[in-house]
Order: structure tokens, then sequence, then C-alpha cells
């Protein structure tokens, strides 16, 4: 998941919720976190997909059905994560084709989408004439996410599994950095020991992986994990400022979720094109033409046979995560999918101890143990409100 859920700052999940949840499509997993899809791919029929009508009741079985329906948003999430790291062994050196080729997914499926709803008049005239009225807005957003993209690529390709979905929590302090500054948003004691927890704790699962590099002595090993766990960590602060981008164009103009994901797309597709001189400059010593050329070929399977499958694989396991993820949304609400995101945190990380094809096993320790379930613990605090606005709400229901 290459976006995450505690970077949508409230007013969005509002937004999603209205709308049926599709904006976790954009905002979970840099995901997020990336694709997005009607509701009626969950399952729904066509008006509700159209967001024009109203919520269905929670059916008679919703304890059965919210159970199914954690399993298969957990078992999507652990695939989507592995499926992520996997395709970046072969694609070693490449990645900037998997961030083009992702991205042009984006603007298919979200400019499809646009065009269907805006034939139902779902999207209005309005709505677009903001979009272009405020196209450097979309082309902050687009970038921001393209740079942001590639930079997680980049970086995943050279750390282990699992210090990878354990960072994936840290994007906390970036977006309470980032919204106290541009949104004047505060925070409370409680969030912010939560916030520095969940980084204590992604410390502590740190130490195994880095005490191992470091006692073989290879000073190119060792920067080469610090300065890949710093970029991971930079790329999270570029998702966490086009987070508040969109949130602040949500609060200005009544907008349909697909035309900020459609224009945001747009820039990052054009972004990315344009990040090919710096990605010459960067990750490659090979002449331009000579990159392409082997980069287009180990994306069709020049450098392992299950290429491009691994990359269709990872697309088809986000679109299922994206569809469970709205259908928690739709069945108990954002919290309930901060509750089950928090509980795959572990497992997350712990899964990348198997030894798993391409990848091998991540080094296990009570350290690491310790560190997942002390990440798990700020995230709790620092969503403590939203627990707590939950508990009070149902005990009135009750």
């Amino acid at each position: 998941t290459q976006r995450f859920l505690h970077t949508i700052p409230a007013s969005s999940l509002r937004k999603a919720r209205d709308n049926g949840g599709l904006l976790i499509a954009r905002q979970w997993g840099q995901a997020p976190p990336r694709t997005g899809l009607l509701r009626r791919m969950g399952g729904e029929s066509s008006e509700a997909a159209a967001g024009g009508a109203e919520e269905a009741d929670i059916p008679t079985g919703a304890a059965k059905s919210a159970a199914a329906l954690f399993a298969v948003f957990a078992s999507a999430a652990v695939a989507n994560r592995i499926l992520y790291r996997i395709q970046l062994v072969p694609m070693k050196g490449f990645t900037f084709f998997i961030a083009l080729l992702t991205t042009s997914m984006y603007c298919f499926v979200y400019g499809g989408t646009l065009l269907v709803r805006k034939r139902k008049g779902i999207v209005t005239a309005k709505m677009l004439k903001y979009a272009r009225d405020n196209w450097t807005t979309f082309a902050a957003i687009g970038c921001l996410e393209a740079v942001a993209f590639a930079m997680g690529l980049f970086a995943a390709s050279y750390l282990p599994g699992g210090l990878v979905a354990v960072f994936s929590q840290t994007s906390l302090l970036w977006t309470i950095a980032i919204s106290a500054v541009i949104l004047g948003k505060r925070f409370d004691w409680l969030q912010l020991f939560g916030a520095a927890t969940t980084a204590s704790g992604a410390l502590l699962c740190t130490y195994p992986q880095a005490s191992g590099v470091i006692t073989t002595g290879v000073f190119g090993a060792k920067t080469r994990l610090y300065g890949s766990i710093a970029i991971y960590l930079l790329s999270l602060g570029f998702f966490c400022v086009s987070g508040v981008l969109k949130d602040k164009a949500f609060k200005s103009q009544d907008l349909d979720v697909f035309v900020v994901n459609t224009f945001g797309s747009i820039g990052q597709f054009v972004a990315t094109l344009l990040l090919l001189p710096a990605t010459f400059a960067l990750s490659t010593s090979l002449p331009p033409a000579a990159y392409i050329k082997q980069g287009f070929a180990a994306l069709m399977g020049s450098t392992s046979t299950a290429m491009p499958w691994l990359t269709i694989a990872y697309i088809i396991a986000n679109l299922a995560l994206n569809i469970s993820a709205i259908r928690l949304i739709k069945l108990g609400g954002a919290v309930e999918l901060n509750i089950a995101a928090m509980a795959l945190v572990p497992i997350n990380g712990l899964v990348f101890c198997l030894n798993i094809p391409m990848l091998g096993a991540t080094p296990f320790s009570g350290l690491y143990l310790g560190g997942l379930f002390v990440v798990v613990a700020g995230s709790a605090m620092y969503n403590h409100k939203s627990f707590a606005a939950k508990a009070a709400h149902s005990s009135k229901q009750g």
C-alpha cells in the first residue's frame, strides 16, 4: 500500500465516505498506496456507484460480512506489500519504468471513469472549470506524487521488505508537521507522543537490520542502507504535502473525487516523464538510449520470466485492496479501516521474515517484533480522538 490512511486529512475522509470511499483509492496505498474504481466494482449498484444513492442499511449478517471483508482486505494488503517489493528485484535500477506504467494506468482508469461520471451528470462543468482554472495546484499535486513514487520505488529496491512496511507508518510525523505549517492544525500531547512512539518503534525494527550490515564492516553497504532509509522517509513527506493540497482543493470547491484524481494523475504522468533526465543523472551510468532499451526489456521479462506478470499481479492486488477498503468504509467507517490497517502492521512486517522467493527472509529478532508492536501502539495513540468519537457515537446509539 503506497498511500497511507493517516496522511488523509479529516475533511478528505468525509469526502471519501460521501463518495463511497473512492478517495482512499488515491491515498491508500503511495501508495498507498494507487488505483481507483467505481463502487459498483465493489458489488454495488450503478446508482450507488454514481454517488447519487443513499447509503444502504447494514445487513443483518454484518458481523460475518465484516469478518469476510477484513480477510479479503488483509490478504490483499499483504499481497500488495509483497508484490510491490518482489517486482523491484528484477527491475532494480529500472524502477522508473514501473512508475511510468503505473502512472499511465492512473490516467486511463481515472480519465475513463471521469468521462462516465460526466455523462451521468455527476461531474459538472463547474467542477471541470475549477480544475482548469487551478491547473497549477493539480500540476503541483502531480509533481509531488511523481517525485514521491519514484523516490519510494528507488529506495525500497535497496531496503528489506519488512522495513518498507514499518517505515510507511512514520508518515505520521510528516502529517503532523505539514498539517501544522500549511493548515494551522494543532495536535494534542497524546497525538504527538503517539507519533514519536511510532518513530521509536521503526527505529527498533531498523536496529537488527542495521547491525547486520554494520558487522560486515562494508562502508558502502552501511551508506546504502541509511541513504535508502532517508530517501524513503523523504518520499513520504512529498505524499503528505500532496494530500494536504488535495484537502485544500476539496475545501475550496465541491469537487468529485475523480476530478481531483484525474487532473492530479495527468500532472503526475507529465512529471514522471520530466523525471527521466534526473533518472539518467542519478540512478544509472548507462547512455540514455541504452537505459531506455534495457529498462523496457526488463519490464517485458529480460531479467526475469516473472515480468511483467509481477507488476500486473501488483496492480490486481492494488485493485482488490482498494475495493475492500471502500467496502470497509461503507460497512463501518474510516475508524474501522484505521484499526484494520494498524492490525496489519505486525502482519506485514512478520511476513517478510518468511523465505519469500526472490527476496529471502528478513532477519527475525525479539527487538524487531517488539518494534512492530510499538509502532501499532503509537498509531493507536495518534488516532485516540477518532476512536473516542466512535465509541461515544456507538454508546449513544446503544
